[in-house]
């Protein structure tokens, strides 16, 4: 079974999403793959759908944390989409936005609301493809 998914599929638009980071070399790995796709890009935009995580593991929390930190200086955008029923990990990802200080990253509930968001600085391929990343799980 995978236990996560990273990808560049649309020009500068970087796809997550993980479904298990239960250990510490999932969460590592996970983030290892950000980090080698977003520098190149130098302006990414960030589309990680997190709906399928109820609670992340102190491991992974702490290294999602640095992770969103560390990209900083790439990210034009960023959102990432929770499970309006899965109330922890939302308070989670909630942290780990608000702590990047960083106005350009955002948390949503809402596929579409996040698609819209992300879209109004995409080419039309770009909006495309987060619109399918969004839709299918």
């Amino acid at each position: 079974m995978e236990r996560w998914v990273v990808g560049v599929h649309a020009g500068r638009v970087v796809e997550g999403r993980p479904f298990d980071l239960a250990t510490r070399e999932d969460a590592a790995a996970y983030c290892a793959e950000f980090r080698r796709l977003v520098p190149p890009l130098k302006r990414a935009v960030i589309c990680a759908d997190y709906r399928a995580i109820t609670v992340f593991p102190p491991h992974a929390a702490d290294e999602l944390a640095r992770l969103m930190a560390d990209m900083n200086p790439y990210i034009e955008r960023s959102g990432v989409l929770v499970a309006p029923d899965h109330a922890t990990n939302a308070l989670q990802v909630h942290r780990f936005v608000r702590e990047t200080h960083h106005e350009s990253r955002r948390r949503f509930l809402d596929p579409d609301e996040m698609a819209r968001w992300l879209g109004e600085i995409l080419t039309p391929p770009e909006r495309e493809r987060v619109v399918s990343f969004l839709s299918s799980t």
